[in-house]
């Protein structure tokens, strides 16, 4: 939306189980000029799916061709349900092409509004003077706890939890997803937060959604997302939710999904 406001013209790429679909990228590309590709590389928010290694290097390498940035949106890489993170296009980069952004509120908290970027020292340089001209000073109390966080060790410690967690309210979400709506298409996340699914085709995700809300559980409707289309798409945050009580929630959406059908 942001861009949108400043004018830019939005060129969609779609998304596969293994994250951009880099062919539909070089064919946009083939068609003029691309600014800046925006990409969450991990446990992508909505869609759940995590860029490859392979597509990683080939977006690297058509930065460096055709000239444009690369903004690597990258809060969920701490958090894999299995194995180490992969290796970031950063680490990739030699054309200087590519600025990571993170945050430490899916680390340690949502109420921590800290983050960073790290990127070519002259860009991030310009980017930390337009910031500090927007917003005069960072919370520096939420900056110090995080700071104290990473010297003690507890920030590690604390991933791990988080980790432990997240992947038993995931998998808990998917057994009941899979039992009570069937129809329900989606990938399995391998971390993070969040469950992209599509319903059947005619199905409307915003009167689902208030359709659910009058049962007490929430979701975002799939428009919400898109530049266009999503209407049969609902976006699951299963963070929130203690894997004993994934059950319950989709229960209560199925019923509505009953409802809005009948």
């Amino acid at each position: 939306m942001l861009l949108q406001q400043l004018g830019v013209e939005l060129v969609p790429v779609r998304l596969e189980a293994d994250g951009l679909d880099v062919a539909q990228l070089e064919a946009a590309l083939e068609g003029g000029p691309i600014r800046l590709a925006h990409v969450i590389a991990n446990a992508h928010n909505p869609a759940g799916c995590t860029l490859s290694v392979e597509k990683r290097r080939r977006l690297v390498e058509l930065a460096a061709e055709h000239d444009f940035w690369i903004f690597e949106d990258d809060p969920y890489r701490e958090l894999p349900f299995e194995g180490e993170p992969l290796e970031t296009m950063l680490s990739m980069d030699e054309g200087s092409k590519v600025v990571h952004a993170s945050s430490f509120s899916k680390t340690v908290s949502p109420g921590v509004r800290v983050g960073y970027l790290a990127g070519p020292t002259d860009e991030i340089k310009k980017l930390a003077k337009k910031a500090n001209e927007t917003y005069i000073s960072p919370n520096m109390l939420a900056e110090s706890i995080v700071l104290e966080l990473c010297r003690s060790g507890e920030l590690d410690r604390n991933i791990e939890f988080v980790k432990g967690e997240l992947k038993a309210r995931c998998e808990a979400l998917v057994e009941a997803l899979r039992e009570q709506i069937p129809e329900a298409e989606f990938v399995v996340p391998d971390g993070g937060y969040f469950l992209w699914l599509d319903l059947a085709e005619g199905t409307d995700s915003a009167a689902l959604l208030a359709e659910a809300k009058a049962d007490g559980v929430s979701f975002v409707a799939g428009p919400d997302f898109m530049i266009e289309g999503g209407e049969n798409s609902l976006r699951l945050s299963f963070a929130p939710v203690p894997a004993d009580r994934a059950a319950e929630g989709v229960s209560r959406i199925a019923s509505a999904l009953d409802r809005l059908r009948s």
